[in-house]
């Protein structure tokens, strides 16, 4: 069964042949192996800005971000978590709302929307307050250190840049 085709919440069935569930939650609803110390849950609730956590919640040290669009790599915590702050909390006073999640093993698909208010320079352009709005989607892998503690290891991001200077230079979404 596809879990994309599964009610809000519910799971799909594991077969002999699997070795984990596949769940297919919304933002209103959580997968039944997902906690709120999960490592996902931690990074989406620092970047939904519900929640003061760092950006680098939930990050492993030597955590990769891939930007899909462009192929760039960036690599390590604190390089990652400058990715995130300057999109979600320097360039832009934004939010991401979770849209819907899909978790297979050791791997977490988000689909989400951006929401926020351009108030510092981005990609040469000036602020001017344009409120902007666009779905991306987040995929994160997770593993499980020595110590036992998860934490996220990869993350690619299908951003929409052209959306996003396109609104930016248009005056909206």
């Amino acid at each position: 069964m596809d879990p994309a085709h599964l009610p809000d919440g519910a799971s799909a069935p594991v077969g002999p042949d699997q070795t984990a569930a596949t769940a297919t939650v919304t933002s209103s609803t959580m997968a039944p192996n997902l906690s709120p110390s999960d490592p996902v849950t931690a990074h989406l609730a620092a970047l939904s800005g519900r929640d003061d956590r760092d950006l680098g919640a939930g990050l492993a040290t030597g955590v990769s971000l891939t930007l899909v669009q462009t192929g760039e790599v960036i690599l390590g915590r604190e390089a990652v978590t400058v990715i995130f702050a300057e999109l979600h909390r320097q360039a832009f006073v934004a939010q991401t709302t979770v849209g819907s999640r899909t978790v297979q093993g050791t791997q977490t698909v988000v689909e989400a929307t951006f929401a926020g208010r351009h108030v510092a320079e981005f990609a040469g352009i000036s602020p001017a307050g344009t409120a902007v709005s666009f779905p991306y989607v987040l995929a994160y892998e997770t593993a499980t250190e020595g110590t036992g503690e998860t934490e996220i290891v990869a993350i690619r991001a299908y951003l929409p840049f052209e959306e996003l200077i396109r609104q930016l230079q248009g005056g909206g979404p």
